[in-house]
C-alpha cells in the first residue's frame, strides 16, 4: 500500500456502489486511476466523472500493481471476474454484504484481499460516506489493517466483521429496507385507489421508523389491528383485498407473523 496514504484505485464496476465510493475516494484525496464495466460507456461515464481517463471493459485490460482494486459488481459476478484477474500485489477487495471473503480462493494469484462492504442502500446521488459503517474482513492481519486505513479515510463507523455475520447483516437489511420499500410500493397501489397522494403516507412512515429506533426492539414499537387482535378490522381487510389474491396473502402471512411475535 501507498507508504503516504493515497493510494492510486481500480474501480471494478460502475453502478451506484462503484460511483458512490469512487466520489467519496476521490473526495478523500485517493486517486482513481481506472474504471472497468462490462459495459465501455458506462466505464467512460464514471472515469470522466472521476477525472480518470483509463477505462475498459475487458478485465484483461486492468492495470497492474495498483494499491487497490475495489470489485463493486452483482453478486453472482464476483467469482468469475476474481478468476481472471492479475493484479500483482495489489490489495484486492469486494464490496458485498453477501458473498463470502473465501470467494477470492478462486484466485491463487491474489495474495492479498478483503471485504469492503459499505452498509448503505445507494441510488445515483451520492451520499455522504462520513456516517455509513463500513464493514471489513480479511484472514490477512495486514490486509485488516490497510482496510481500516482506507475506510477511516471516508467514514468515522469501520469495524471487522466476519463473512458469516456479514451474511445476518445483509438478510437483516433486505428485510428492513427492501421489504420495507415494497411494502411502500404495494400501499401506494392502494392509496391510490381512493384516490389519495403517495406523500400522505410520509409523515405516518416517517413516525413508524422513529419509534422503532427508539428502543434496541422494534417489537415494543408495533400498531395496527395484528398487534391489538383486532380480528374484526383484519377481516375487513381481508375482505377488501380478496380482488387481489396476491395482497391478500401477504397481509395475512404478515398479520400471521405479528400475532406470532406477539404471543411469544
Amino acid at each position: 500500500m501507498a507508504k503516504n496514504g493515497i493510494l492510486q484505485v481500480i474501480l471494478i464496476g460502475s453502478g451506484k456502489v462503484a460511483r458512490n465510493l469512487g466520489y467519496a475516494l476521490k473526495e478523500a484525496g485517493h486517486c482513481i486511476v481506472q474504471v472497468y464495466s462490462p459495459t465501455l460507456s458506462h466505464a467512460r461515464e464514471l472515469a470522466s466523472e472521476l477525472d480518470s481517463s483509463i477505462y475498459t471493459n475487458k478485465v484483461s485490460d486492468l492495470i497492474r500493481n495498483a494499491n487497490c482494486y475495489i470489485i463493486a459488481i452483482k453478486d453472482d459476478a464476483i467469482a468469475h471476474v476474481v478468476k481472471q484477474l492479475n493484479v500483482g500485489n495489489g490489495l484486492v477487495v469486494h464490496t458485498s454484504g453477501g458473498t463470502s471473503v473465501d470467494v477470492f480462493k478462486e484466485n491463487t494469484n491474489i495474495k492479498y484481499y478483503g471485504v469492503f462492504y459499505p452498509f448503505q442502500t445507494f441510488t445515483n446521488r451520492t451520499l455522504p460516506f462520513e456516517d455509513i459503517p463500513i464493514f471489513i474482513e480479511s484472514p490477512v492481519k495486514e490486509c485488516l489493517q490497510h482496510l481500516k486505513k482506507l475506510g477511516e479515510t471516508i467514514s468515522k463507523k469501520v469495524s471487522a466483521l466476519s463473512s458469516e455475520n456479514r451474511l445476518k447483516l445483509h438478510t437483516s437489511a433486505v428485510f428492513a429496507c427492501n421489504f420495507l420499500n415494497h411494502m411502500l410500493v404495494l400501499g401506494n397501489k392502494l392509496i391510490k385507489e381512493a384516490n389519495l397522494n403517495f406523500a400522505i403516507l410520509r409523515p405516518l412512515v416517517e413516525q413508524t421508523i422513529a419509534n422503532a429506533f427508539l428502543t434496541d426492539n422494534p417489537i415494543a414499537a408495533q400498531t395496527g389491528p395484528a398487534s391489538r387482535n383486532d380480528t374484526n378490522i383484519i377481516n375487513k381487510h381481508m375482505e377488501l383485498l380478496a380482488s387481489n389474491p396476491d395482497l391478500q396473502t401477504i397481509y395475512q402471512q404478515l398479520t400471521e407473523s405479528i400475532l406470532k411475535q406477539q404471543n411469544e
